[in-house]
Parts: structure tokens; C-alpha cells; sequence
């Protein structure tokens, strides 16, 4: 598959992934699943265990869960910028023929009132 294509179909397999409006229930179920399992896995140190390290050991334990839950979340909020895009297009479409209209109106409506007050 040439490069150009591979590229322009990511976009629409990270909006593919982030899936229908259950997404934002997986997203919190993903991430109420990695926090508990850093917080089980800290738990679980020794007392003795130094606080910096057990963090590290916590998280590297749960790096399956935090892929899962970053994946997703990424997936998501690429999906929500593609549709804010596509408002904002409209938006600047909208702006630009109403700008447009004004530098036609303007003229026209200043050529009026000058030779019929």
C-alpha cells in the first residue's frame, strides 16, 4: 500500500476505534481498570519499599491497562478533533460569505445614500 494512502486511511481507523457514543463508558471503564490496578499493585509492595520506586513498579505492572486506556483516549480525542474541523469549516465558510456580502453591500449602500438622501 503506497505511503499517501496508509496515511490518509489512519485518521479514519483512530475514528473507527473510538467507536459509537458507549466510548466514552469504555474510556472511563479503561481507565477505572488501570487505576486500580496501579493502586492493588502499590498496595501490594513491601513497607519498606521506597516511594519512587513502588510508583515505577506499580506502573510498569500495569502498562498493558495504560496502553489500552491512552489508545482509546487518543482514538477519542482525534475523533473529536475531526468533528470540531468539520464544524469549524462551516463556520469559516459562513464567515467568509458574509464578509464577502459586506464588501459588496457597503459600496453599494454608501453609492445609494449619497445620491438619493
Amino acid at each position: 500500500m503506497r505511503p499517501l494512502i496508509r496515511h490518509a486511511l489512519a485518521p479514519a481507523l483512530l475514528v473507527s476505534l473510538a467507536g459509537p457514543a458507549g466510548a466514552a463508558e469504555d474510556l472511563t471503564d479503561l481507565e477505572r481498570r488501570w487505576h486500580d490496578c496501579v493502586r492493588r499493585h502499590f498496595d501490594g509492595l513491601p513497607a519498606g519499599t521506597e516511594r519512587h520506586a513502588g510508583q515505577r513498579a506499580a506502573l510498569n505492572a500495569c502498562k498493558a491497562d495504560e496502553d489500552a486506556y491512552v489508545g482509546r483516549l487518543m482514538a477519542q480525542r482525534e475523533a473529536d478533533s475531526r468533528l470540531r474541523e468539520g464544524w469549524t469549516l462551516v463556520g469559516r465558510a459562513k464567515a467568509l460569505a458574509g464578509s464577502a456580502a459586506g464588501m459588496v453591500l457597503d459600496p453599494v449602500r454608501g453609492l445609494i445614500e449619497r445620491f438619493w438622501p
